[in-house]
């Protein structure tokens, strides 16, 4: 039997300084974006984040150094094997030529996709789930990315939220009972 095992590198830099949230959400969307290429789940196992500064003590004699190592527990409980090549919606020489502006074009918008990408990673990537569990989750995902690219909207959401959603809310009846009238006061906020 032949085992093959491969390591991808991937170095990120900022020309100014970011929080580690910053890259945490590009590692994810990266992650996300060799997930649906492959077929397969990826995810990082460790990341060694790196400052440009000297080792500074703090007050109370604490030490920060410019160089830390952060793993990442993998809860995956699915196929581990390999992707095929036929599994995969693209290999890299299909899209060698377009590759850098598909993966900005990826970066660019990964804030807006979120939702609809955690969604979908989570529908075909967690295999102890219940079939009807899946289709829900692949169902909210089309609707996330529908809601944020898909401008048929009559108004804006903020002139909706400032100019529209107060009258609504304020013909609410009050006699109604506190859960019911929260549930529609929730649902008023998303139309």
């Amino acid at each position: 039997e032949l085992t093959i095992q491969e390591k991808v590198y991937v170095r990120i830099e900022t020309k100014v300084p970011r929080t580690f949230l910053y890259f945490y959400e590009l590692i994810r969307a990266l992650s996300d974006f060799f997930s649906m290429a492959v077929g397969a789940l990826c995810l990082p196992e460790r990341v060694t984040v790196e400052g440009s500064f000297q080792p500074e003590v703090l007050k109370d004699g604490a030490v920060i150094y410019p160089k830390a190592d952060v793993f990442f527990w993998n809860a995956y409980e699915g196929d581990k094997r390999a992707p095929h090549p036929m599994d995969m919606l693209f290999r890299f020489d299909d899209v060698k030529d377009h590759f850098t502006n598909m993966l900005s074009n990826w970066i660019s918008k990964s804030t807006r996709l979120r939702p609809a990408r955690m969604l979908y990673i989570s529908s075909l990537y967690w295999p102890k789930a219940f079939v009807e569990s899946k289709f829900l989750s692949l169902v909210q995902a089309v609707e996330a990315f529908h809601r944020q690219f898909m401008h048929d909207k009559y108004i804006e959401q903020e002139n909706y939220d400032a100019l529209v959603l107060p009258h609504l809310l304020a013909v609410v009846p009050k006699d109604l009972p506190s859960d019911f009238r929260e549930a529609i006061k929730g649902r008023l906020r998303y139309l």
